[in-house]
């Protein structure tokens, strides 16, 4: 039983923000019956793909043209390929233009999951209620053919009504002008030696298509189209605002979404900032920079601006403003003492050893070697460069250990080419930490 290999899935606490208010009360989700207008396909019909654990596979497509009213989506069905029925687990890795594609944006909530709730439900109770997406993987049935994970008689057939092999994902946000990528990957290469055998994904379907937004949040036609939070940051103290469209019926192409944070009981307006876009991108963040603003309750306006400057619709709510944390600005907390079991650093040559390993620079811009019993690198770590369409030749390098102490040391290592200057400013902390700021700068003609 594959899934009964599953660790108990755990819900992670939800992180706290300064403001959320959703300015889409009382919407709830259409399970059954949503309308996708499949539009551009990559896999489907008779053609199958199989992937081994640890493939992965790319599609490049051009993304269909935003359409108010609608979502664009994705739609996958893929399947364990088992001899028998034998549980499901979390195998499938899926990306859209690089990025992994979740089950709720993390910004302001709203998640990319269409057909079904968050988590599925088995009818013979098998197993907690569990979330389909888990530590950045989707979850996958292990059985013969899709036909058998779609039976009621399956002893994992879903309550929920979707197809528990198919996913329905808003990737609107996620794409771009020109060509667009979606990746597959198998990420079932862990368990394959638990079981005995090979566990290789079958993809049967993979569409891009439209998905109308009324099927979604059901046909509510007073329903306000934005969905925003904010919150501020300690450090800097400005404000980072998140915006999602939920309703673009109404919204011109072209339009944006223009922000404003004004002072309590009518007061000016002390930060703005415009989002644009707003139908094509659906959703992201934007960082009001001078909202520098003492502690206090202020209303933040959410405005959709059509490309004629006319106010399709606004949204407001009361953004809290926090006063400071006592410890901000203080030393609390930092220390130079090397912790047990940690060692001080020690510097011989042009190695810097801590606990448990080493790291050597030679007389190379960046390490040659660690070691931690171990080489972990197969060659020293180079900096390649071409300017006009040429290999860059360095200059030996030249380095010193600027900084030496039992917690921290700090190497600042420079070469140079006719076109351009190279700085390698490495520090290595007492725990291992290492960090390079590497600074390329090009060099005029003439210039030493």
């Amino acid at each position: 039983m594959i899934g009964a290999l599953r660790p108990r899935p755990t819900r992670a606490t939800p992180a706290v923000t300064v403001l959320l208010f959703l300015a889409f009360p009382g919407a709830s989700r259409a399970w059954a019956g949503l309308a996708f207008e499949p539009v551009v396909p990559l896999v489907g019909g008779s053609d199958t793909v199989s992937l081994a654990t640890d493939e992965q596979r790319t599609w490049a497509f051009s993304a269909p043209s935003p359409r108010p009213g609608a979502v664009i989506a994705l739609r996958a069905r893929a399947r364990i390929d088992t001899p028998s029925e034998g549980g499901d687990n979390w195998f499938l890795q899926l990306t859209v233009n690089g990025k992994g594609v979740m089950a709720v944006d993390p910004d302001v909530g709203v998640t990319r999951l269409l057909d079904r709730p968050l988590e599925c439900t088995f009818r013979t109770g098998l197993y907690h209620p569990e979330p389909w997406y888990q530590g950045g993987k989707w979850l996958l049935h292990c059985a013969p053919s899709f036909e058998a994970i779609a039976s009621p008689a399956s002893p994992y057939a879903v309550v929920e009504p979707a197809d528990p092999a198919t996913y329905l994902l808003d990737i609107t946000d996620l794409l771009g002008p020109g060509t667009n990528t979606v990746t597959l990957r198998n990420d079932g290469k862990w368990l394959e030696p638990v079981v005995g055998r090979k566990l290789p994904m079958i993809v049967a379907e993979l569409l891009v298509g439209y998905v109308a937004e009324d099927t979604v949040y059901g046909p509510n036609p007073d329903a306000e189209p934005l969905r925003v939070s904010a919150a501020a940051r300690l450090v800097t103290q400005d404000v980072r605002v998140s915006v999602a469209l939920l309703r673009s019926r109404d919204v011109p192409a072209g339009s944006s979404v223009r922000l404003a944070l004004t002072k309590p009981e009518g007061g000016p307006t002390v930060a703005t900032a415009e989002f644009r876009d707003i139908l094509r991108r659906r959703r992201g963040s934007i960082v009001l920079r001078n909202a520098q603003v003492p502690p206090a309750s202020y209303p933040l306006t959410a405005a959709i601006i059509s490309p004629d400057g006319k106010e399709v619709a606004a949204v407001t709510g009361p953004f809290e403003k926090p006063a400071p944390p006592p410890w901000l600005g203080t030393t609390l907390g930092r220390s130079e003492r090397v912790l047990p079991p940690w060692s001080p650093l020690r510097v011989q040559g042009s190695e810097v050893r801590c606990w448990g390993r080493a790291y050597d620079f030679g007389d190379h811009l960046l390490p040659v070697s660690i070691n931690t019993g171990a080489q972990v690198l197969a060659r020293a770590v180079r900096l390649m460069a071409r300017v006009g369409g040429k290999d860059v030749a360095w200059d030996p390098v030249r380095s010193a250990f600027t900084q030496v102490r039992d917690a921290v040391v700090e190497r600042v290592a420079r070469t140079s080419s006719p076109a351009l200057r190279a700085t390698a400013r490495t520090t290595v902390e007492y725990d291992g930490m290492m960090r390079v700021e590497l600074t390329l700068t090009p060099r005029a003609a003439g210039q030493g």
